[in-house]
């Protein structure tokens, strides 16, 4: 979350992360800004506040997804919904654009059934040690 700016517009006990069977690692929140914020300055903020770029993403309704570059790489959606910004994503290997081959042998391929993602485990100890 650090690297990705998302620390610092987390609102307050707010954040879930689950572990789920084999690769899975998902996470969700409420952001900590104004719920009339715009897409652009939620990005715009949290990019202040980062080590590595956030990527926009596809933009459906009142909602945009996001993906922070490096790998791990950070997935998520923002959503405006009851009056809050929800954050909810996951953890894949890579980023598809600055670690292409990454993203293919461990999130790509994996998906459709040829070879297999990391493990949970694995990818949380690649995320603990990006920020020793």
């Amino acid at each position: 979350m650090q690297r990705a700016g998302l620390q610092l517009l987390v609102a307050d006990a707010t954040l879930a992360i689950s572990i789920g069977e084999g690769n899975w690692v998902s996470y969700q929140c409420e952001l900590a800004m104004d719920p009339g914020a715009t897409l652009d300055e939620i990005a715009r903020r949290a990019n202040q506040s980062s080590e590595v770029r956030l990527k926009r993403g596809a933009k459906r309704g009142d909602s945009r997804w996001f993906r922070s570059e490096g790998a791990p790489s950070l997935h998520f959606q923002v959503v405006r919904d009851a009056g809050a910004l929800r954050c909810r994503g996951h953890v894949d290997a890579a980023h598809p654009r600055t670690n292409p081959l990454v993203h293919l042998i461990y999130d790509y391929l994996p998906a459709r059934g040829i070879g297999a993602h990391p493990a949970a485990p694995e990818l949380l100890k690649k995320m603990q040690n990006i920020n020793d």
